[in-house]
């Protein structure tokens, strides 16, 4: 089945989502995230800290304890990182002006 493609009235066909489109992705985008980082941390975090004890236990040397303070670091950050691009995408897409409107 074909879907119909959104055309303004000069013809020219409008892409992605509008204003409220982009809100309604962003919220779901942002419990999706919340979601995703609660169920994966309960169980990151028990095979982080067995891993670090085993390290520290069996005398690691520095690379490895670099090498699991970067992953550490890494999980910290990104779930930031991925709500700061979400916001950006929201506020992007709900300043988008139509190809129909007059600037």
């Amino acid at each position: 089945m074909k879907t119909k493609r959104r055309t303004n009235r000069m013809g020219q066909v409008q892409s992605g989502p509008g204003g409220a489109g982009g809100w309604i992705i962003g919220v779901v985008a942002l419990f999706v995230i919340g979601i995703l980082y609660s169920l994966l941390a309960t169980v990151y975090a028990p095979i982080f800290n067995s891993a670090y004890n085993v390290s520290v236990s069996l005398g690691a040397d520095n690379s490895t304890m670099r090498t699991l303070n970067v992953v550490n670091r890494v999980w910290s950050i990104t779930p930031l990182l991925l709500v700061v691009a979400v916001a950006l995408f929201i506020i992007i897409s709900s300043l988008k002006r139509e190809p129909y409107d007059y600037y």
